[in-house]
């Protein structure tokens, strides 16, 4: 992430990319300490080192995704070491237009429908975000669950430590 992205981590940072190579990661932490903005930097990495790959984003609301989260992957996008190429949108990034199943979305789950959260899979790999974890309804995360079924599969989930009775 530091090499191609010119951005400097802190060290439980780097952990949480790290392990995410590997493993399912869940980040319950304080206010403050760069969930969402290592999220962003996530987002933009693993959609260019796995190709035709998916990320889906998701926070309680519409505000939460598009003005923090999806501002810190336009962020990682724009300040890359590297020309990344593709289609960045407010809450999309479309990799290649000659593969329309590679890209990273964003969509608030502000409702109780698990079927609006479903049908995103992908041969190399999907990512699933969950921010601000807490506050997403439980059903969203059982939509997730059928999201990284695939080999190579993710899900990073962040939230503040604020709820005790949530799904986090």
């Amino acid at each position: 992430l530091e090499d191609c992205c010119g951005v400097k981590l802190w060290a439980k940072q780097i952990e949480i990319a790290e392990t995410l190579v590997h493993h399912n990661v869940a980040v319950p932490a304080v206010f403050g300490v760069g969930k969402t903005l290592v999220a962003g930097w996530i987002t933009v990495w693993w959609l260019y080192t796995h190709p035709f790959s998916q990320v889906v984003t998701t926070a309680p609301t519409g505000r939460q995704v598009k003005d923090q989260l999806w501002a810190e992957i336009r962020h990682a996008y724009h300040s890359s070491k590297l020309p990344l190429g593709g289609e960045m949108l407010t809450t999309e990034l479309r990799v290649n237009p000659k593969y329309p199943k590679w890209f990273a979305t964003g969509f608030a789950t502000n409702e109780e429908h698990i079927d609006k959260f479903t049908g995103y899979h992908a041969v190399a790999g999907t990512l699933l975000i969950f921010d601000q974890a807490c506050g997403i309804h439980p059903l969203i995360w059982t939509g997730g669950e059928g999201l990284v079924t695939t080999e190579g599969s993710r899900w990073l989930a962040l939230t503040n430590t604020t709820d005790q009775d949530s799904e986090m």
